[in-house]
């Protein structure tokens, strides 16, 4: 059978499924899955498992990582713990694919995104008894599926005993993983160390490293480390990215230094760095909320020029900010840019524009607002015209 008629009669089978998860709980809330014994499936659930299990005796099916991420994705929505275990489980029975390490990871990491992180660690031990090398790859795999079931107290534990039984030389990506485990945990004393550590040993932190920690940081608002981190980057020359710099616009916000951001966004502007809209959009925000609507009119005018276009967080910062201070002509630019971007937009944001035109006697603008509005299809929404005396 070809994998693609494979692939076609997998998607009736998850199209069914779909409805499994209406009744469930949210996986975010599970640590640790049921008992997965007795067996017990609902036939939906069922079907699935025997047919993907069939399926899987095609070589060619087993290179199709996607199907395997469909499938153990609805089944965890709806915590069918014991299903993912026993298609994965099932995966073993095929040796030649488990001696590919890019195979043995894949499980991995369902088993850590289905929050069934003793299973992934079971099948990283078993992989020399399919003569699987154990190198940096599977490693990461492991820390990386430890992070996302949630099991953070655990990763320093793997981290070393990995290190010292295998002989496993750790990455960049090996340490931000941990990193990004501290900070999570609020440890961020032990972030800082690891990367003193990753620089003993001639691995040189990158963006990612800096940037988890510097959010956390921001998460925490504890600015000083944030501001003492930041000139640490400076000083390591490590280029910072668009990520970093909008962590910082929104610590400086945060702490109500509005013209710092703004001098930070035109330092983008003018440098290597060029800011995105998530960078405008957190200083458009600072803006709105110290009052600044020049400010934040030249914003919006900058992301324009440089290519970044407004997005609904935009639009619906700023039309009943400029509402409020009385701009209603700026009101409707933003209204019709909107239109012409096809970027959804609050009807009663919308309505408001065009009640506050009406009242200011505007008539034909408001007209051709709401004659705009009718041909939009992200509009789908009917806006009354007040009537004039």
């Amino acid at each position: 059978m070809s994998s693609s008629s494979l692939a076609s009669r997998l998607h009736g089978i998850f199209s069914k499924t779909s409805k499994l998860t209406s009744a469930t709980t949210s996986l975010a809330t599970t640590k640790k899955p049921p008992p997965t014994s007795p067996i017990v499936y609902p036939l939906e659930v069922d079907a699935l498992v025997n047919n993907f299990n069939e399926y899987s005796n095609s070589s060619n099916f087993r290179r199709r990582k996607h199907h395997y991420e469909i499938v153990v994705h609805r089944l965890a929505k709806g915590n069918h713990f014991s299903a993912i275990e026993t298609i994965l489980e099932h995966q073993k029975k095929y040796k030649q694919s488990m001696a590919d390490e890019g195979f043995a990871v894949r499980l991995i990491m369902l088993y850590g995104k289905s929050c069934m992180f003793d299973h992934a660690y079971k099948v990283f031990d078993e992989m020399p008894q399919y003569n699987c090398p154990r190198t940096v790859v599977s490693f990461n795999a492991l820390l990386s599926a430890c992070v996302k079931s949630k099991n953070l107290d655990k990763i320093r534990e793997i981290f070393t005993k990995v290190r010292e039984d295998l002989g496993v030389e750790p990455n960049v990506i090996s340490y931000n993983l941990v990193i990004k485990a501290l900070c999570e945990l609020k440890e961020f004393d032990s972030a800082m160390k690891l990367l003193e550590e990753m620089e003993e040993s001639a691995i040189c932190p990158d963006s990612v490293s800096y940037n988890t920690i510097f959010e956390a940081y921001h998460r925490e608002n504890n600015l000083d480390e944030a501001e003492k981190l930041w000139r640490k980057m400076e000083e390591k020359g490590v280029i910072a990215n668009a990520r970093t710099f909008n962590a910082k616009l929104r610590i400086l916000i945060g702490d109500d230094r509005v013209q710092e951001a703004l001098e930070l966004i035109e330092n983008m502007v003018n440098g290597e760095v060029k800011p995105d809209k998530f960078s405008y959009n957190a200083v458009i925000k600072g803006c709105v909320g110290s009052g600044k609507l020049e400010e934040a009119k030249m914003l919006h005018g900058k992301m324009g020029r440089d290519g970044c276009l407004p997005d609904h967080t935009t639009f619906a910062m700023l039309i009943p900010f400029a509402c409020d201070k009385g701009d209603i002509d700026f009101s409707l630019s933003l209204c019709k840019q909107a239109v012409e971007l096809q970027v959804s937009v609050y009807k009663s944001l919308m309505q408001r524009v065009i009640n506050t035109l009406i009242e200011k006697s505007k008539i034909d603008e408001a007209n051709e607002l709401v004659a705009l509005l009718s041909l939009s299809k992200k509009h789908r929404y009917t806006l009354i015209l007040p009537v004039t005396e």
